[in-house]
């Protein structure tokens, strides 16, 4: 039986974060993300990464996405797929509703997730050059595997132009102590670290 699991950690980057981000100079934007995890099957887990950055809109035009990636690292576990879906939204700060959201393709290359095709998603951000201040938000999911019944943890962090500015982690067991009897047999489940 699968237990759910919900870890996670936020860092936030201060000063300078989003102005290396998008190469400009003098903003004190923030860049953060979340990682958490919850039980799929088994020692199969899903890791779910949320990043977040407040740029004014007029910032955009000069953000470069394929420079843009999260960089996935971990600790007896291994990735089980090389591409999915991530979902950009775009906050309006001033009235607080969601103005735009689009899904985009993703790639795994190693351990590093990029877009699968850049021009998309800057093209896609272009509409949103007018808003004084925004949130862009992404959202992804990736599917991982235990490698050893030993704990397991998984970091993302949020980097552009080979600088780390935001990372998050979280972590799982597989126990069999954490399970619940089923039939006298107790299943292998994954539990919070």
């Amino acid at each position: 039986m699968s237990q759910l699991f919900r870890r996670s950690l936020n860092f936030a980057a201060g000063f300078g974060a989003l102005c290396a981000i998008i190469s400009l100079v003098g903003c004190t934007q923030t860049t953060s993300i979340t990682v958490s995890t919850n039980t799929m099957t088994g020692t199969t887990v899903s890791a779910t990464y949320t990043a977040t950055w407040d740029p004014p809109g007029s910032y955009l035009v000069n953000f470069d996405a394929s420079q843009a990636l999260l960089n996935i690292s971990l600790s007896n576990a291994t990735v089980t797929a090389n591409t999915g879906t991530v979902t950009v939204s775009v906050k309006d700060l001033t009235t607080g509703q969601i103005v735009g959201q689009q899904n985009f393709n993703y790639v795994i290359n190693g351990t590093s997730v990029y877009a699968q095709n850049p021009s998309a998603v800057y093209n896609w951000l272009q509409q949103f050059t007018g808003y004084s201040s925004i949130d862009v938000i992404t959202n992804l999911t990736t599917p991982l595997q235990s490698i050893t019944d030993a704990p397991s943890s998984v970091t993302g962090s949020v980097q552009y132009q080979g600088t780390t500015y935001a990372s998050a982690s979280a972590g799982w067991e597989p126990s069999d102590t954490c399970g619940t009897d089923n039939g006298g047999i107790n299943q292998r489940e994954i539990c919070p670290q």
